[in-house]
């Protein structure tokens, strides 16, 4: 019986995860980099216009081929610190 009540609540809640992505809702806790909680809905992000033009040279670096590392030790190097809010939740 406990296993059945295990795989039934898991089958539950990837349904409940896979429903919000489908519908545009966020599906953690955490914040995103690049993206600010909203001051006026705590249920939707806005753009960080600070992180935005990071979160756009990754993407370009990405596109001409460097991979994980690569852009990691680029920024590093570059001494571009992620913003204070990353690693907080709530």
């Amino acid at each position: 019986m406990a296993e059945w009540y295990a795989r039934d609540a898991s089958r539950k809640l990837k349904a409940v995860y896979q429903s919000k992505g489908n519908n545009g809702k966020r599906t953690t806790n955490g914040i995103i980099y690049g993206y600010l909680k909203d001051p006026d809905d705590k249920t939707k992000w806005v753009i960080d216009p600070e992180a935005a033009a990071v979160v756009l040279r990754i993407s370009q670096m990405s596109v001409s081929g460097m991979g994980p590392f690569q852009i990691a030790r680029t920024l590093t190097q570059e001494q571009i610190e992620t913003p204070e809010y990353m690693g907080t939740y709530g």
